[in-house]
């Protein structure tokens, strides 16, 4: 349940920004991408639950904005990227059952994700969901 709230949050945002959204193993987004930009999210990372009456998990959570890129304008189009990973994990801040996103972490994938031309980011952060007990 409380994984679905991060995945649904991250699919409303990242359709708002503009960007196609798929949720799986990248090995399995690469091939359905047929449009650009877009943003892969992969499986979420369980990593710790406290409190006794206010719960909070936390989670890892990965994701990979891929866009096109004309010849010789990678440095332009990573940047975008990055200030859209960026305004991404801000928004999903301020979602109602999101106490916390921290730990972020935005870096340009070196390797092309795709066969076109096209560049990607890889953001990380953790993600702290609230929600207490009935």
């Amino acid at each position: 349940m409380k994984r679905i709230i991060v995945l649904n949050a991250l699919e409303r945002i990242a359709v708002s920004l503009g960007y196609r959204f798929h949720a799986g193993t990248e090995e399995r987004s690469a091939p359905r991408t047929e449009a650009l930009p877009a943003v892969w999210v992969t499986p979420m990372r369980f990593k710790q639950a406290t409190g006794r009456r206010e719960h909070r998990d936390t989670y890892g959570v990965r994701v990979r904005l891929v866009a096109a890129c004309p010849a010789g304008e990678a440095e332009t189009v990573w940047q975008q990227l990055e200030n859209d990973a960026a305004t991404l994990f801000a928004m999903l801040g301020r979602e109602e059952e999101i106490r916390d996103v921290r730990e972020v972490k935005v870096t340009p994938d070196v390797q092309p994700v795709l066969l076109r031309e096209a560049v990607s980011v890889t953001a990380e952060c953790e993600v702290v969901v609230c929600y207490r007990n009935a």
